[in-house]
């Protein structure tokens, strides 16, 4: 199960990197909890249209994993840089993942890099 965790987070941030909404959100369980340093957005739909706005107010988004980490069959962390438009943020991304492969949380923490 450990495999299929990091097969699904790789696949994530590959649908988060095409900026491709309907993907992303399909890895959401139906109570998905989003946790970030803007706030807490509670349900796949209201995710889905907190990240649908980032992702229609950039021009360019580059999420890249320096690494990925899975727990065990029901945790992945994401070390990340992320590029949005001129702005680059370091993060990490903390994530739950229910017995069918869907996302039940994620703590997402990041601060805008000085460089």
């Amino acid at each position: 199960m450990k495999t299929d965790i990091l097969i699904l987070t790789e696949a994530y941030v590959q649908a988060f990197n095409e900026k491709n909404i309907e993907k992303v959100c399909d890895f959401f369980s139906e109570g998905f909890v989003l946790t970030d340093p803007a706030g807490t957005v509670k349900g796949q739909k209201a995710v889905h249209n907190y990240i649908k706005g980032i992702f229609d107010s950039t021009n360019t988004l580059l999420f890249e994993p320096k690494k990925i980490l899975v727990a065990n069959e029901h945790y992945s962390i994401i070390e990340f840089n992320l590029k949005l438009d001129d702005s680059t943020f370091l993060g990490t991304d903390i994530i739950t993942w229910d017995a069918n492969g869907k996302m039940v949380t994620m703590d997402a923490y990041l601060y805008q890099s000085s460089n």
